[in-house]
């Protein structure tokens, strides 16, 4: 499998490099250096999820944990019958630090929308790497 690496650009001015298997991808300085100490054989990039700074089609994976996730970005850097997971904090996400730190507690969860994602399909996605429909 293959990654990519960019020169900060972002919007696909990258280049896939296939030593590198992982990357992780913050827009916060001090997360990103904190990761780099945690996992130092990874790549490490500042950039918003919104202008990721890879090429199209070189991921195998994309994860998005808890942040922003913008559907057409995040399938631009992912190839051909790669995957996509977006791990979402449910009704009781940090509910205990919430009441801890003094702030409002929800018993129903916010909604929220994941981008652009609603208007993609399974099927849409199969046909837009491979031409052809999931059985």
């Amino acid at each position: 499998s293959s990654s990519c690496g960019g020169d900060g650009g972002g919007g696909g001015d990258g280049v896939c490099s296939p030593a590198v298997g992982l990357w992780g991808v913050d827009t916060a300085k001090r997360a990103v250096k904190a990761a780099a100490k945690r996992q130092p054989s990874a790549r490490f990039a500042v950039a918003s999820p919104h202008a990721l700074p890879f090429s199209d089609g070189c991921f195998d994976l994309v994860l998005s944990a808890f942040a922003p996730a913008p559907w057409d970005e995040m399938c631009r850097v992912l190839r051909p019958g790669g995957a996509v997971v977006v791990a979402r904090g449910g009704p009781r996400h940090l509910r205990e630090l919430r009441a801890l730190a003094g702030a409002p507690v929800y018993s129903e969860p916010k909604q929220v929308s994941a981008g652009q994602g609603e208007k993609y399909t399974r099927l849409e996605l199969q046909r837009r790497y491979r031409g052809d429909a999931l059985e």
